[in-house]
């Protein structure tokens, strides 16, 4: 069988080529033009079929797929935005609907955005997307701490899934990301910050969090993680054993 590749063109006349016929590079063979051209056709239409759903270089922030199917990607993303919005992670914030209207949100981020240059960058996308999760929330439960929390789970589960992690380059902005915040972490920065003479804000309720008290928690678990020789979005893990979940 003929091959086809890019660029193949009709080579140059040389002794013993038929005239009005062409060689294939691949194979030495002598076509028609009519032969020539269709192959050209069928290598073109083989070569979009091959990149289908495989290239997001062009998505929106210049995400990387290396080589990641793209529908594989969005569906990672979405069942992300399941296992990190739960009932537990939203539990008693008042209202009904919650966790649905929240992974909505949350599963059509478009994580290219969050891999910026700087701290600063991110730290204004991620309020940014903050108060966006925050106004798709039920008017009851549109707090900017639970927003915050349920943003930071999200992130960090993305961050957590290899195949979201090498699409989107997550591993750059991995020491930015947040320690999500809730009665739990708040108990184990200020037992951990004691040690490094941090005192961080008296813990109320993730629904009273404000954005000053988040900003000050995570400078504390900053410290906290450097002295454990981690990144702060971990140390989640460290606490996460003495949750009581029933």
């Amino acid at each position: 069988m003929v091959q086809y590749q890019a660029g193949c063109e009709p080579g140059p006349a040389c002794e013993g080529q038929p005239m009005g016929e062409w060689q294939c590079p691949v194979g030495s063979q002598w076509l028609t033009r009519a032969e020539f051209e269709e192959g050209g056709r069928r290598w073109a239409a083989q070569t979009s079929s091959n990149d289908h759903g495989r290239d997001i270089n062009q998505h929106d922030g210049g995400a990387m797929n290396n080589g990641h199917n793209e529908q594989l990607v969005e569906n990672l993303q979405l069942r992300a935005a399941r296992v990190a919005i739960t009932a537990s992670a939203s539990r008693k914030q008042g209202a009904p609907g919650v966790v649905e209207a929240a992974r909505e949100v949350v599963g059509g981020i478009n994580l290219a955005k969050f891999v910026v240059e700087s701290e600063r960058e991110f730290v204004r996308q991620l309020d940014q997307q903050t108060q966006r999760l925050k106004s798709r929330l039920p008017a009851a439960a549109q707090s900017w701490g639970l927003a915050r929390k349920l943003l930071n789970i999200f992130l960090r589960d993305c961050a957590y899934t290899y195949i979201l992690r090498d699409a989107y380059g997550l591993d750059r902005i991995e020491r930015w990301l947040e320690v999500p915040l809730d009665s739990y972490t708040a108990a184990g920065l200020t037992a951990a910050a004691k040690k490094l003479d941090e005192s961080p804000p008296r813990w109320r309720t993730v629904k009273s969090l404000m954005p000053a008290d988040s900003a000050e928690y995570q400078r504390v678990a900053a410290r906290v993680a450097d002295e454990l020789r981690v990144l702060r979005v971990h140390l989640d893990a460290y606490w996460w054993g003495v949750r009581d979940e029933t």
